[in-house]
């Protein structure tokens, strides 16, 4: 069972001592609740795109642009069509999550210090990192079988974002991170969700479809560039100052060191490939205009 009266009402903390006491900071440890959580989740995508799969296996709707056809002629691609809806909707929460408690609420800006960004309690951050994991997890599985997401970078991508999510939840670190960088950075994903069906449903020339997409396509580069870019790097200057100064003067227990150290590389790691993605986007945006 993955609901029981204790997992139900007892609630993660954390506890956040003084860094002149030179005492550990504490956090509790990934919950059984939490894993199963993940589990069910993953589960539950799964089903939902073998059964939309299944569904579309020869519907006319699940024919996509002859780009992602292997003869470069008409064919029905269910496999595309059911992971780009499934994706969606996780996308969508995440980009919304983010969108919400960074710019709406503003929840996680109450966190003001060093240690309460790295070390504070934010119930939406656990909820962000368990929908990560879930949807990380079962977009490497599913990307294994589909060639156009079956590239290097996309598996690297997955387990790096996955590997972090899981670390921030069983050590309750960084809360205030996790809101930016598994929530706003997916508000650019939005868009894309309705990018991409121009793949499988093309717009008439002139049509308010064709405009719909169009701007969603600006948007896209748009808010890709200012939460990929501008302030990709933004959050990571001022993470790695937050890291540098708690390393300074708390005493963190070896694995939480460790794991502060290795969210450092990876910030910049990833913020690597975005700026890669970003010329790739360029790039297309350039073709399409000189077309």
């Amino acid at each position: 069972m993955c609901l029981t009266n204790a997992s139900l009402s007892k609630k993660p903390t954390v506890s956040i001592r003084s860094p002149a006491s030179g005492e550990c900071y504490e956090g509790h440890k990934m919950s059984t609740f939490h894993k199963c959580i993940i589990w069910s989740g993953i589960i539950l995508l799964t089903l939902m795109y073998l059964g939309l799969r299944h569904f579309m296996h020869a519907s006319p709707y699940a024919m996509p642009a002859l780009e992602y056809c292997p003869s470069l002629e008409p064919c029905h691609r269910p496999d595309l069509l059911a992971f780009q809806i499934t994706s969606a909707i996780m996308l969508t929460y995440a980009g919304i999550m983010g969108l919400s408690v960074w710019h709406i609420t503003k929840k996680c800006h109450q966190l003001r210090t060093p240690h309460a960004r790295l070390f504070g309690h934010l119930p939406e951050a656990d909820q962000i990192n368990i929908a990560t994991i879930t949807f990380q997890i079962f977009d490497f599985i599913i990307s294994t079988t589909i060639k156009e997401h079956a590239s290097p970078i996309f598996l690297v991508h997955h387990t790096l974002a996955a590997l972090i999510s899981i670390l921030s939840l069983k050590y309750q670190m960084a809360p205030y991170y996790a809101i930016f960088y598994a929530g706003c950075s997916e508000i650019s994903s939005i868009f894309l969700v309705w990018c991409d069906l121009a793949n499988f449903f093309p717009p008439i020339s002139g049509s308010l479809y064709e405009a719909s997409i169009l701007l969603c396509q600006v948007s896209f580069a748009f808010a890709f560039f200012y939460y990929r870019i501008v302030l990709w790097f933004f959050v990571a200057y001022q993470f790695t100052w937050d890291s540098l100064h708690v390393l300074r003067r708390s005493k963190l227990t070896p694995a939480q060191t460790a794991v502060l150290k290795f969210f450092i590389v990876n910030v910049y790691l990833l913020g690597s490939l975005q700026v890669y993605w970003f010329v790739l986007i360029v790039q297309k945006a350039a073709d399409m205009i000189s077309a």
